[in-house]
């Protein structure tokens, strides 16, 4: 089964990145999140009303509300988590149709499932957001983008032609299950017909970075730290999907075309609390070979046309400087 999100040119003006929110802004944030789960729940689907994204809904009104961010290191993380899920449900909500599409309402449906009801199972929910976050900006970028399809397949196919390409999204729970996940993502894009040649795998590293790197510094920003920390998993990733500084890949990764690192950021100015930032690391690393080859053009689309034009068409362009850091080391 393969079906779209709902195609750009149906869509609105997409919801605005945020680069930094005052107590004052939060409100619209606010509005935003409520605004994707009606969206949500006109699917059918209905949202816990004690879980975290309602939860994150209350806390951000309360924010908003006080006009202040709260003063407790606890308090503060809890606002950092409920303004990144309400900015990526945002932007999910703006490419999901008026009509249910039954593949995307199972993924919505485990991404907004209460994770305290039952031991563990806060991992598939944000999973299923990764997973549906990503396929919102890749329906961005293409007119035809398939959605979660399940069984041991890649989370996404896209189309070129008459040629089948997989989209591989995983969010490990820890920096030591990074290789792991890998690897099981590689044997998902594995080709399982004659027109499907392999695709690109989207990690999503946002629950592996340290707690201090992801929300607390004195001053000013200092995402440097956080920059090495990702630079340094995307060139592990490369050496095991794509081999040495030779260019040789791997005889088991050979259908691995790409690899693109996420990672969500929340940075508290611990010198001043008026406001939060939020910022996004996108790191790409393809296959490093000519560009003339075959495996180089396919490389190009699923990486130039889709993923990078994606984040662009969402507006995500705007955030500059180290916001949203492209890498390509290969080429």
């Amino acid at each position: 089964m393969s079906v779209s999100f709902r195609p750009m040119g149906e869509a609105p003006d997409p919801p605005p990145p945020e680069k930094t929110l005052t107590a004052e802004r939060v409100e619209d944030l606010a509005d935003r999140l409520m605004e994707a789960l009606a969206t949500i729940e006109n699917w059918g689907i209905q949202v816990d009303a004690i879980g975290r994204l309602r939860e994150g809904e209350r806390l951000l009104r309360e924010v908003a509300a006080a006009n202040a961010f709260p003063q407790s290191h606890e308090d503060l993380v809890e606002v950092a988590h409920a303004a990144r899920d309400a900015q990526e449900f945002a932007e999910i909500g703006w490419m999901l149709p008026a009509e249910p599409i039954h593949p995307v309402a199972i993924a919505l449906k485990d991404a907004t499932a209460d994770e305290t009801s039952k031991p563990m199972s806060h991992l598939r929910p944000y999973q299923a957001q990764a997973e549906l976050w990503v396929g919102a900006m890749l329906s961005c970028a293409a007119d035809f983008v398939g959605s979660p399809l399940r069984h041991g397949r890649p989370d996404y196919i896209v189309r070129n032609g008459d040629m089948q390409y997989g989209i591989e999204v995983k969010r490990p729970q820890g920096a030591d299950k990074i290789m792991r996940r890998a690897s099981k993502a590689s044997k998902q894009l594995r080709p399982w017909n004659p027109k499907y040649h392999g695709g690109a795998l989207v990690m999503d590293l946002t629950d592996c970075l340290e707690s201090g790197l992801a929300t607390f510094h004195p001053g000013a920003p200092n995402l440097e730290d956080a920059q090495e920390w990702i630079g340094r998993r995307l060139r592990r990733l490369r050496r095991f999907i794509y081999g040495d500084s030779t260019g040789r890949i791997r005889s088991d990764h050979q259908h691995v075309f790409c690899l693109v690192v996420i990672a969500r950021l929340v940075h508290w100015d611990l010198d001043d609390l008026s406001q939060i930032r939020l910022t996004r690391f996108i790191g790409c690393l393809v296959f490093p070979k000519s560009p003339k080859t075959l495996r180089g053009i396919r490389t190009a689309w699923l990486l130039a046309e889709l993923i990078h034009r994606g984040m662009q068409a969402a507006g995500h362009h705007d955030l500059g400087g180290h916001e949203i850091v492209f890498e390509n080391p290969g080429r």
